[in-house]
């Protein structure tokens, strides 16, 4: 029955879906390959969609920069958090700015930022490991203070 079903969703008739369990009489039929044409041309069009997907961006950060990148950055938005609960007159506009003295620290763009954390987004086992040793830096600067 599966193998109607694919027949019946590419756009077969009723005739095809018969032909289509009876693998023999499939195999030289000309509708069954023209559908089979149909099915490989659509499979080979998806690996190469899902292959184009996994392409790293351009500028990618790589993951070590992208570490200490986003551990000044947690920093930043834990001081934030703190002054804000103080009812500080920080605006976005200082984040912002905040945010632009950061990515320059780093030699980053914030294109090339957005473009980094989309890719390690889409790969959350590496975006994984670089959040851990986030933590472990931020931990380290703590201890730092202390």
């Amino acid at each position: 029955m599966g193998g109607g079903l694919l027949v019946f969703f590419l756009g077969a008739n009723a005739d095809d879906i018969a032909k289509s369990r009876n693998f023999a009489g499939c195999l030289f039929n000309q509708s069954c390959i023209e559908m089979k044409r149909t099915v490989v041309l659509y499979v080979i069009c998806m690996l190469l969609l899902c292959a184009a997907c996994d392409r790293k961006p351009k500028g990618l950060i790589e993951e070590a920069q992208m570490t200490e990148l986003l551990t000044d950055a947690y920093q930043l938005e834990g001081f934030y958090a703190v002054e804000r609960g103080m009812d500080s007159v920080i605006t976005d506009a200082v984040i912002v700015a905040t945010y632009d003295s950061i990515f320059a620290k780093h030699g980053v763009t914030r294109q090339q930022f957005d473009e980094s954390m989309a890719y390690y987004m889409r790969h959350s086992d590496k975006f994984e490991v670089i959040h851990k040793r986030v933590v472990e830096r931020l931990d380290e600067r703590i201890e730092g203070m202390r």
